[in-house]
């Protein structure tokens, strides 16, 4: 087996793959493809002043979050996307800032805030919204989901399997929970850290379980130390009930 040489990464760069390729948004401001897996060529789909951030993928689509008309009077970030055969679209906006979104086989979730600076964590609502998926504005079908609980920080990134959304808050000082919440049921449950723990990102879901990072307090190291598991059928156990 041959490898393609892989540029260097570079600081801020998150990196994604999808069924055509991969990609990464280096300095947080681009988003750049390599159209074919082994491929070490990437071409730029979108480059701003402006903060392009979190990028998902899954088959044939790339989403991220577009901040361009976010400092503009009235204006809100968007989710834009990405598809070889349709290029550059606004695929969502609305009268929020969707500021996480995830990706399924079946569909799009987003978390959709409100408030003077969302980009920052400083929210006035936060509600999850999704569509089934899509690769055209034209496709989507904006749904309601449930409303989650106010948090002061940012919050970590979204993930999504089945009906469920996954995704690290923090509502003190003590570090992140993990909220998972219904989105067809709008039930949210708020799953606390383990005593003299805290949670990082979510890594991954699938029907029956949830991966989390963990880390012991104090934070002042940001290295994950445990991978711990939710048996998703276990959600009112581990939250105490749920809202």
């Amino acid at each position: 087996m041959v490898h393609a040489p892989l540029p260097l990464p570079e600081l801020g760069a998150d990196r994604f793959d999808f069924d055509d390729g991969w990609g990464w948004n280096p300095n947080q401001s681009a988003i750049q493809v390599a159209t074919t897996p082994g491929s070490s060529s990437l071409t730029p789909v979108c480059s701003s002043l402006a903060w392009q951030l979190c990028p998902v993928a899954r088959g044939p689509l790339v989403v991220w979050t577009d901040w361009s008309g976010y400092s503009q009077p009235g204006g809100h970030e968007v989710l834009r996307s990405w598809t070889k055969a349709g290029g550059v679209k606004v695929l969502v906006s609305g009268p929020w800032d969707p500021v996480k979104a995830a990706l399924t086989d079946s569909r799009i979730a987003w978390l959709g805030a409100t408030g003077y600076d969302t980009l920052h964590g400083k929210f006035d609502s936060l509600q999850l919204f999704w569509s089934p998926l899509a690769t055209s504005p034209e496709q989507i079908k904006v749904n309601a989901g449930p409303i989650l609980p106010l948090s002061p920080y940012p919050t970590g990134e979204l993930t999504s399997f089945g009906d469920l959304a996954a995704l690290p808050m923090a509502f003190d000082a003590s570090g992140w929970t993990v909220v998972v919440a219904n989105l067809i049921t709008k039930k949210v449950w708020v799953i606390p850290a383990r005593p003299g723990n805290h949670f990082q990102q979510v890594m991954a879901m699938n029907a029956k379980e949830l991966l989390v990072q963990e880390l012991t307090l104090p934070k002042g190291s940001q290295k994950v130390e445990r991978i711990v598991r939710f048996d998703l059928s276990k959600l009112d156990e581990l939250a105490g009930g749920g809202q």
